[in-house]
This record gives structure tokens, sequence and C-alpha cells, in this order.
């Protein structure tokens, strides 16, 4: 996967980090370069075979063979004095080059491929000597030779550890920043200003106290413990083979007792050294009574840093604190003191630099892109609805100069959508018809609507000579013919759901009125209109009888102008007068 790599080569510690860029932000990891923390101690071991160790087992190696170890050659970049290793003379930057072609080959060897690119850090008050120097040894290694870049990039400490924090925080640009940079040799303080999402700059002139760190505080504890355990220093001779170790093993208890101080209020240190054997008690308040005036110089160069860069202390957004001695609390008692606001401490500033360059080199990084505010924006007016070609009226124009279609056109769908259900009405009501259920039912209700027609819409004589001024008597006649109706009617739907076996019964008693009821000829009425028996006659119009005939002088009860039913068998009801 596609990487860049950051390394920060300090005095006492070297770190390195990777940065990846994900689908929405930039990650950055730390690598595991020493077997106890992620930063490994600057220290080399150089055989007489040619192989070198670094980190623990470089300082392992220095209680048996001291004079093949070499540290801090970083505070001694410049001098054009070399150091002694093995009896070998070594310049300072030609050791610098050293670790740091270690490091890459950790990191390429975990990661097994090679990085798109490599950013180095130095101190910000290095001058051009220094730095033309550096950027030397680290051309020897060809390190950048290697990456897709073709050649390492340098940042100053302050520039990176300013980019760390904005990939955490907010910084808005124009923002100013102030960074208090306390590492294990030297100080370094400067003042960088935001003026882009992915850029820093590096204010005014940066102030440096060289000499100045986590080192000088070691060596004034070992002094204080030497003291107070009644070890002569003066007397000791530092080229005995058995004095070395002690010393060794004696200024590595007093490096780990100091950052214990950082968050324990006392411990406890073991002295072993030239005959003496003694357990020495430190507190955190004696420690930072001993190197207060040390931090006191630190907090003065920064004063110095920002009025260079003509930034005043209200318009600081941050103070930044980088490095392993910036974790001593002291440190944050005097920056809150001085400047009225707590300064920003990192997790773990031993890395925080290395993570900075890391980021440094990586193209558009989406992290500060988002942090200034979204990427993607919803458009100011919405996008119209595409059309679909077939839904176009013929000669409709798609466009700037499209024209106003036609009212039709609009409820075109509509339309189709009217006709479409008056098709399926008009096919279900079709359907529904030629079901048999609804047959009987629709033939059930035609017999009773002709019964009622035959007692209210048929003149009968009776009525016609109500109506002219008959006598009362025939109005009894006409009730009693629309009973006799009513009878046939309700015997057809008996037979109707009496089934086929009752019908064929009926049909054949003696005493039925009509023997021929089951035939399907029509039997003529009086008036000559035909009639159907059976279900037939039960699905057609009732028959009227015309008002214009002549109306019989008899009173007893005319024929029944209904259906005749083979059902009726019942004898005929006769009204009285």
């Amino acid at each position: 996967m596609t990487y860049w790599l950051g390394i920060d080569l300090g005095t006492t510690y070297t770190a390195a980090a990777l940065c990846r860029p994900t689908v929405d932000e930039l990650e950055t990891q730390v690598v595991p370069l020493g077997s106890r923390s992620a930063a490994v101690p600057s220290v080399l071991f150089l055989a007489e075979d040619g192989s070198q160790v670094v980190g623990e087992g470089a300082q392992r190696r220095a209680l048996t063979d001291p004079d093949r170890v070499v540290r801090e050659f970083k505070r001694r970049i410049g001098d054009e004095i070399p150091l002694l290793v093995g009896g070998v003379p070594w310049h300072a930057h030609e050791l610098a080059g050293v670790l740091v072609h270690w490091v890459w080959q950790r990191v390429t060897e975990r990661e097994g491929e090679l990085p798109e690119g490599v950013a180095l850090t130095c101190p910000a008050s290095w001058g051009p000597y220094k730095i033309s120097l550096f950027e030397q040894a680290v051309l020897a290694t060809r390190i950048g030779e290697m990456t897709r870049l073709g050649s390492a990039k340098l940042l100053s400490e302050p520039q990176a550890a300013a980019i760390s924090y904005a990939s955490r925080e907010r910084v808005e640009v124009g923002a100013h920043l102030a960074v208090y940079d306390l590492g294990g040799g030297t100080f370094d303080a400067a003042v960088v200003r935001k003026d882009s999402p992915t850029a820093f700059t590096v204010l005014g002139r940066p102030e440096g106290i060289d000499g100045l760190g986590g080192v000088t505080f070691d060596e004034m504890l070992f002094d204080q413990v030497c003291a107070a355990a009644g070890v002569l220093l003066n007397q000791i001779d530092p080229n005995d083979p058995d004095i070395v170790p002690e010393v060794a093993r004696l200024r590595r208890e007093c490096t780990e007792a100091k950052e214990a101080l950082s968050v324990d209020t006392d411990t406890t240190i073991a002295v072993s050294l030239g005959g003496v054997r003694q357990r020495v008690r430190v507190t955190r308040a004696e420690f930072e009574e001993m190197i207060r005036p040390e931090l006191e110089r630190t907090i003065e160069a920064l004063h110095d840093a920002l009025g260079s860069a003509d930034v005043s202390d209200d318009q600081v957004d941050a103070i930044l604190l980088v490095g392993g001695s910036s974790r001593i609390p002291l440190v944050s008692q005097l920056i809150s003191a001085e400047f009225g606001q707590a300064p920003a401490i990192d997790t773990d500033p031993k890395t925080a630099v290395a993570e900075g360059a890391a980021r440094f080199l990586v193209p558009a990084a989406p992290s500060a892109l988002a942090a200034e505010g979204p990427v993607f924006q919803l458009p100011a007016v919405p996008p119209e609805r595409p059309q679909i070609p077939s839904m176009l009226y013929e000669g409709e124009v798609v466009g700037d100069n499209a024209a106003e279609p036609p009212v039709w056109h609009r409820s075109r769908k509509v339309l189709l959508s009217v006709v479409t259900l008056a098709v399926l009405l008009v096919a279900g009501a079709v359907t529904t018809l030629g079901t048999p259920t609804l047959t009987d039912l629709l033939t059930h209700s035609g017999g009773t609507q002709a019964a009622k027609s035959t007692r209210t819409s048929t003149p009968g004589p009776s009525q016609s000579a109500g109506l002219t001024g008959a006598k009362p008597g025939a109005t009894a006649a006409s009730r009693a013919a629309s009973a006799s109706g009513t009878q046939a009617t309700s015997a057809n739907s008996s037979a109707k759901s009496g089934g086929g076996k009752t019908a064929s019964k009926k049909s054949t008693s003696k005493k039925s009125t009509s023997k021929k009821g089951t035939t399907s000829k029509p039997s003529p009425t009086p008036d000559g209109t035909p009639t159907y028996t059976g279900a037939r006659a039960s699905s057609r119009s009732p028959v009227f009888t015309s008002p214009s005939s002549d109306p019989p002088t008899s009173t007893s009860p005319p024929p029944s102008p209904t259906t005749t039913s083979p059902a009726a068998s019942a004898p005929p009801v006769t009204a009285s007068s």
C-alpha cells in the first residue's frame, strides 16, 4: 500500500512514522523502532567487522565495549573535530547518516515495499552550514533516490510539530502557533503561521539553546545522587574498566528516575559506584527546584521568538509542547503562568514531529482540506429530471430552446388511465353477468318484479270498471286475481329452490290444474298472447292486458295474466262478492 515516511532524528531518541491515504482522510502510524517503545535511543555500536547495532542493543554493548559506542552525536553536527569510535574517526553528520539509513532499512523490511517519499526534520535554529552537512550525509545513503520523488526532503521540527497538531485539532488559516521543543540535547522555540490548509511558515528568527535538554537534566540528577550517596567523582578513574560499566549503569538509572518523576511524586535510585552501595530517594519537588533555572531560560527564549515574529502573547492561538522533556510538569506550570493559557500537550511528544514529517509530503491532504470546510457541496439549483425520448411529443426540442409542450400532452397519462379503468370495469361487469349465481339471483328478482307489475300495472276488467264507476264488488275480484298471481309466483320460486325432483312430482300430480305445464311449448292466454312455463317463463317479461279490450260482464275473476307455473298446484282463489 502506498505510504510516505517521516524520520525525526533526535539527540537522544529517533522516531519514524508512516502516512497512508484512506477513503476520506490520512492515516498516520508510528513505526515501532525500539523494543520497549516506539522511539529508539540514538545510540550506535560500531563493531570491528563493520556491523552496526542501534538502540537498546548498543546501550547494552556500552557496558562491555564503551569505546565502540557513540551517543548524542547530533549536537556535534557542524563541529570539524571528528569523534573517535573504536579508534576510527567519524564526523557527527556521518554518524547521523548511518542512523537514518538503519531506520530506512527497518521500515522498508517491515512494510515490504519502498515509500513514495521520505522527509527528515532538523532543528529550526540550524544555520545553512549545519543543514548542508546533514543533507550531504542523507544524500550519501541514497535513500531518496529509491523513492518516487527521487530525493529526500527536509523541514524544520517546528513545522512538523504544527502539521501534526493541525491533523488532530482544527486550526484556522492565519492562526499563530508557538512551538516549545524541549528535546534530549537542545531546546528550540519558534513561531509558525498557517498560510494554507497544508502549509505552515516559520515567522521571524527561531531561538535555540544548545546543550540544554533532557541530557542536561540527567547530568544534574546524576551529580545530585552521587553527592547524596557520598560518591567522590573527582576520585574516580574514568579509564578503569570496572568503573566504566558502573557509571553507565548509574546514568541509566538517573534517566529512568527523571522520566518516572513526570508521573510520580518520588522515586528511589540504587547507587553502586566506586565501592559505594546505597539507595537514594528523590522527590519531584527536589528535582523541579534543581532544574527551574534552566527552564526559566527556555521561557525567555520563547518570548524572544515571539518578539522576532512580531506576534504578541495574546495573538498566540496555541502553544505546542514537543520533545520528551516537555512532559515535565513544571514546564506546563511555567508556561501557563507566563502566557495565561494552558499549552497543548501531545500524547507522545517523542513521535509528534515524525508524524508531522510523514504528512509533509502527501499531496493535497484530504484531512487538512476537510478541516477548512466541506469538500463536496450541493448544487445551488437542483438538476432537472431527465426526459425519456419516447415520452416527447413529435417535434419537441430538448434543451435551452425547448418549446412549450401542448396542453393535451400534459394530460395524456391521465386520459390513458381513465380509458384503461373504464375497459376494466366493463370487462368485469360482463364476466360477472355470465356467472350462474348472478343469473339465479336476477331470475328470482325478475319473477318478483313481474308479480308486482301484474298487481299494479295490468288494468283488468275490474279495475276498468272501478275507474268508470263500476260496482265495488269488481275491486274485490281484482284483489283476488292479484292474490292468485302472487301465489303462482311464489310457487315458481319454490320450484326453483326445490330442485328437479319437486318439479317432477308436482307435474305428475293428478290434482294439478294444468297437466301440460311441463312442456316447453307456449300456452295461449285468453287474449291470445303466448306464455312460457318453467325456468324460461321466469326470465321473460310479464304480459300486460291491453286496456282497450272490453271487460267481461261476469263477476268471476278473469284468468291470471302472469306466467303459468307447473308448481302452482293450489286451487284457485275465488273472491266473494
